[in-house]
């Protein structure tokens, strides 16, 4: 199983929990640029362990689901 279907199989049967993974993941991934102002960098990068540590949490969250143990 991919994480594709993983997140499918998620979205179908918990899909508050998959809105909430996918919001998370792409804040902890999401690019920044190398121009921003070293004040905003230093913002979005903070935001970014943030959601980082939300999304494993999140993750901890849908391993718990029945089916989902093994959730990626």
């Amino acid at each position: 199983m991919d994480s594709r279907s993983d997140i499918s199989s998620l979205a179908r049967y918990h899909p508050d929990l998959a809105k909430e993974y996918e919001k998370l993941r792409f804040q902890a991934f999401n690019t920044m640029s190398t121009l921003e102002h070293p004040a905003i960098r230093q913002t979005l990068l903070q935001e970014r362990r943030s959601a980082s540590l939300s999304l494993g949490e999140c993750e901890r969250r849908i391993r718990n689901q029945p089916g989902f143990e093994h959730f990626l």
